[in-house]
């Protein structure tokens, strides 16, 4: 829910294509807990340089924060 329709834009089709409906159905406030290092390595750098920090800083402040 914290993720509108301009943070989705942000990511182009083929890394929307990468995460199935499955991996955004578990995006939820308990799957959280779920988000770490062995889940980023999974995301390769080409992945993680399209978020840059300024998306980062939304998602400490408001999702993971």
């Amino acid at each position: 829910g914290h993720w509108n329709i301009g943070t989705l834009g942000h990511w182009d089709t083929g890394t929307l294509e990468h995460w199935d409906t499955g991996t955004l159905e578990h995006w939820d406030t308990g799957a959280l807990g779920h988000w770490n290092i062995g889940t980023l390595g999974h995301w390769d750098t080409g992945t993680l340089e399209h978020w840059d920090t300024g998306t980062l800083g939304h998602w400490n402040i408001g999702t993971l924060g």
